[in-house]
């Protein structure tokens, strides 16, 4: 059920996907319709219950499990359900919260006996795709419910709530119903609820279409991460080549993230060029996703030649004209660059390059071409121009509410991982019991949840806890690289989140390696060519020469090494930072890379002797922060956190684009203690 409302020159569209009750090519259906948001927040609005079948405290408890579900099923995309924020009462439609609760009608229309839930969207019609801007998952009230997994039970119909909502939040990602043809697949998308409680293949397919990522297995990056390159194309034509907005042409930004992407889809898959261009024009028509011509191994992509792009950008641009009748738009970029860059950028990222990687790559592409040389053109920016400032937000662990009687115990070395749901994960070395974490909604406020790698299990292991750092990996799973006193680096691997771990093979950087007699934590940033950089230094206690009584703080600093596999790795020549440097040679430790859109890398640190970098501060030590054009080379430094004694800083990005940074440090004066701080983390620039 349809129904198109004007608003001006766009339209709102409000559909209903209804679940019923017993009622390669692509099996799945696409609704056409995509958010223009990575990140879907969803506000469970289900409430208490009595005691359900399989455990869970509550209606939402098992509602929470549908989200986990498809964000398991999403993990090779930038896609996820976050918990979101609205009324605690029931949902309602065209509210702008997104909503999953009982109901008792639609709008005042009533459910009827057969439904068993609905999903009502709403979405604003745009070029390349119509933008979802709301979605609730309205359960009828009528229907009776519980929570278990297997088939149905036998008498009057109780209906699995969470394989409903489940089937509900395919609607909100941009699912429909498996189409007639395929009725016999299973699928938890069919019109008809039946026993399937867990997504299929042919479910998962579709989503990870709708998330950007092919069916058959090739990567491409989400639409809102193309559009934001082209977006930047177009600056760097007007600022960089100087060109004017001249190149007239149909076809507006969208529509050129959109459906340049997807032809390239159908020629990687095995289409010609002309069948590429027929399928893309058939799916703008309304005819729906069209199957791939062949299935490609990974690895195997033969990107078409530029001649092939640029007709099938003239071919677009004509629909526009002829079909769609739409007016000129005006762009820096002609159809030629459009050709170019647009394939530059999905050649790197389907190959496995980050957004910010593939675009740092393609930028400098043009700056040699503008510069007329083969060689590497400078950054035209100036690193050092980017200042960082802080805001406190207070403290969020203290040493006694991790389960320390001592205030002063050692709770320290945060490490923060955003999870698949949009919480936050924070590990730290509580005490002398190892590697624990504690969980948050928003990064700020948290929980602690206990210990995650026990302290002297690890050490019987051959891998004794200390400071660490968390990274997540392509596959979408964790790994953590721990550093200590006695040893070089370890590594645990995690599947589920950094609930469990499991130890690698062997060390990631040796002592002898590092030259170090003990290697401190590995913290690693994505390179632009898809390696990777890792930054550390020497434990705090690894020069057993030197003592606090004679000589003050020992004298630490960083270095670096590369891997291509994130488990074997060659330490880089040269000290960056520290005792040894050039020409910063302060004592540095615990660091923390940042790469930055722009293709800069900041390093932030602890100054243990910040007199030695010509900074006075009241306490003993404070962190400051390098930037560097390669990673390599940084000649300045700032001081960034100068109270509390800071140590141990970890920069996480959230999901809306903002920092937070958290460092361990003396606590309160009137709650003194040891504990871990947040602070908010921003940049400016300046001449």
């Amino acid at each position: 059920m349809n129904s198109n409302v004007g608003m001006g020159c766009r339209s709102v569209i409000v559909s209903l996907g209804l679940a019923v009750v017993a009622h390669t090519a692509l099996a799945f259906t696409l609704t056409g319709r995509r958010w223009a948001t990575d990140h879907i927040p969803m506000t469970l609005q289900l409430g208490q219950s009595g005691g359900l079948r399989d455990g869970s405290v509550d209606w939402d408890a098992c509602g929470r499990g549908s989200l986990a579900i498809w964000n398991r099923a999403l993990v090779s995309t930038t896609v996820r359900f976050i918990p979101g924020r609205g009324s605690s009462g029931p949902p309602i439609g065209l509210d702008g919260v997104n909503s999953i609760g009982f109901a008792g009608d639609l709008l005042g229309a009533s459910f009827g006996p057969s439904v068993v839930s609905l999903t009502h969207t709403v979405a604003i019609v745009r070029d390349g795709g119509d933008e979802t801007v709301e979605a609730d998952v309205l359960l009828n009230a009528a229907q009776s419910f519980d929570c278990y997994r297997g088939p149905r039970p036998t008498g009057p119909p109780v209906y699995d709530l969470q394989r409903t909502v489940t089937h509900g939040l395919g609607h909100v990602v941009g699912l429909g119903h498996l189409d007639a043809t395929h009725e016999h697949l299973p699928a938890v998308m069919h019109a008809h609820l039946g026993e399937v409680e867990a997504l299929q293949l042919n479910d998962v397919q579709g989503a990870l279409a709708l998330g950007g990522v092919d069916a058959a297995g090739i990567p491409f990056p989400p639409r809102n991460e193309t559009l934001v390159f082209y977006q930047i194309l177009e600056s760097e034509y007007r600022d960089t080549l100087e060109r004017e907005q001249d190149e007239e042409g149909f076809v507006n930004a969208e529509g050129s993230a959109v459906w340049f992407p997807e032809w390239l889809r159908y020629v990687l898959n095995g289409c010609s060029a002309e069948e590429a261009t027929t399928r893309v024009l058939m799916q703008i028509r309304d005819g729906g996703v069209q199957p791939v011509c062949t299935e490609v191994e990974a690895g195997m992509f033969a990107f078409p030649p530029r001649n092939q792009s640029l007709g099938f950008l003239l071919a677009l641009d004509a629909f526009y004209r002829d079909e769609l009748g739409r007016s000129v738009e005006l762009s820096y970029v002609d159809l030629e660059g459009k050709a170019v860059w647009l394939s530059e950028y999905l050649r790197f990222r389907v190959n496995g390059a980050s957004d910010v990687s593939a675009r740092s790559q393609v930028i400098q592409q043009i700056r040699d071409v503008a510069g007329g040389s083969d060689n590497p053109a400078p950054m035209p920016a100036s690193c050092s121009n980017v200042r960082y400032s802080i805001t406190d937000l207070g403290l969020v662990l203290s040493a006694t509410q991790v389960g320390q009687v001592d205030p002063l115990a050692p709770v320290a070395n945060p490490t923060s991982l955003l999870l698949n749901d949009g919480r936050v994960r924070l590990f730290f070395t509580n005490t002398g019991e190892g590697i624990a974490s504690a969980i948050s909604n928003n990064g700020i406020t948290f929980e602690y949840e206990g210990i995650r790698i026990f302290g002297p299990d690890a050490n019987a292991m051959g891998a004794p806890t200390g400071p660490s750092r968390v990274f997540r990996m392509s596959d979408g799973r964790v790994r953590i690289y721990i550093g200590s006193s006695h040893s070089g680096v370890s590594s645990w691997t995690s599947s589920d989140e950094g609930q469990t771990w499991t130890l690698d093979a062997g060390e990631r950087i040796t002592q002898a390696q590092a030259e170090m007699n003990a290697v401190q934590k590995l913290s690693i940033v994505t390179l632009f060519d898809g390696t990777y950089r890792g930054y550390f230094g020497p434990a705090p206690q690894s020069n057993p020469d030197i003592t606090l009584s004679d000589t003050g703080p020992p004298d630490h600093w960083l270095r670096s090494a590369t891997s291509t596999d994130l488990l074997n790795w060659q330490v880089e020549d040269g000290i960056l930072i520290g005792s040894g440097a050039l020409p910063l040679t302060a004592s540095a430790r615990e660091v923390e890379p940042l790469l930055r859109s722009d293709g800069c890398l900041t390093l932030f640190y602890q100054l243990n002797k910040p007199q030695d970098a010509g900074i006075t501060v009241e306490g003993v030590t404070v962190v400051g922060y390098s930037t560097s054009s390669d990673g390599r080379s940084f000649t300045e430094q700032f001081p960034l956190i100068t109270t509390r004694d800071p140590a141990g800083p970890d920069v996480l990005e959230m999901p809306d684009g903002s920092w937070l940074l958290y460092h361990d440090s003396t606590t309160d004066a009137s709650e003194y203690g040891h504990g871990i701080r947040v602070v908010r983390l921003t940049s400016s620039s300046v001449n």
